[in-house]
């Protein structure tokens, strides 16, 4: 039996990935969100296999630490790998099995959330410079429909997440002898602090959100991903625009 605990996180820089040691110490089992699109269940599922055999092989801290300069070079931002970096040395000096909940079994499935993810982001742009040069009418509905991909794109991954959690015990046990005859595994899920995963998933989970001082942008505003997430209407989503409570955000 998995006790599941979701961890939302900003995944940049060392100061935001010192906040996920307690949790790593306390955890039997550790899920890290994916940051390399490409990344389809048959490399996952060797990448944990090969982190099974490396944390139970007695490599040294130091040898390992210098193995993770060469890691995460395709990230533009800086704070990102940092973040990383950090995590896995924590996962690392205490030995924690790692387990990547957010897992696709091919590579064009990864790359159609990924356009919408990017689509959404140019459409909501442009929607946004028509919204602050005074078109409504226009802004408005590419506001949306950029909306609408980012959320489609949001929603996927959480139940892609959701779903495969229930593969994570049998690999868990069969990997790690430490958790074979366990009879609860706790298992953490780090996500960004924008993901819900919990919300498709059907056994009770605890949720942490070590983010909360953050400044929400208007899709995290509760009222807006709730309705994108459940019903996207237009008709809705312009009465809430037009009434001005929420000041429209990239």
């Amino acid at each position: 039996m998995l006790d599941i605990t979701i961890l939302k996180t900003k995944h940049s820089g060392e100061s935001e990935a010192r906040k996920i040691l307690p949790y790593v110490q306390s955890s039997d089992a550790f899920s890290l969100e994916i940051f390399n699109p490409i990344m389809t269940e048959d490399k996952l599922t060797f990448k944990e296999e090969e982190w099974a055999e490396l944390i139970g092989s007695g490599t040294s801290r130091s040898k390992f630490s210098a193995s993770l300069d060469n890691m995460f070079t395709s990230f533009g931002d800086p704070e990102g790998p940092a973040y990383l970096r950090k995590v896995f040395d924590y996962l690392f000096r205490n030995k924690t099995p790692l387990y990547h909940a957010e897992r696709w079994k091919e590579y064009q499935q990864i790359k159609e959330i990924y356009d919408f993810w990017i689509s959404g982001n140019e459409i909501i742009s442009r929607g946004l410079e028509l919204l602050n040069d005074g078109d409504f009418e226009l802004g408005s509905r590419l506001y949306f429909r950029g909306g609408e991909l980012h959320s489609r794109h949001r929603v996927m991954r959480d139940k892609n997440v959701a779903q495969n959690l229930p593969k994570a015990e049998e690999f868990l046990r069969s990997a790690y002898p430490k958790l074979a005859s366990k009879d609860k595994i706790a298992l953490c899920v780090q996500v960004g602090a924008s993901h819900k995963p919990e919300l498709y998933i059907p056994q009770e989970t605890k949720v942490i959100n070590l983010v909360e001082d953050r400044e929400f942008g208007f899709w995290d505003i509760p009222e807006v991903d709730n309705m994108m997430r459940n019903n996207p209407d237009y008709k809705s989503f312009r009465l809430l625009l037009s009434k001005g409570k929420y000041k429209p955000s990239i």
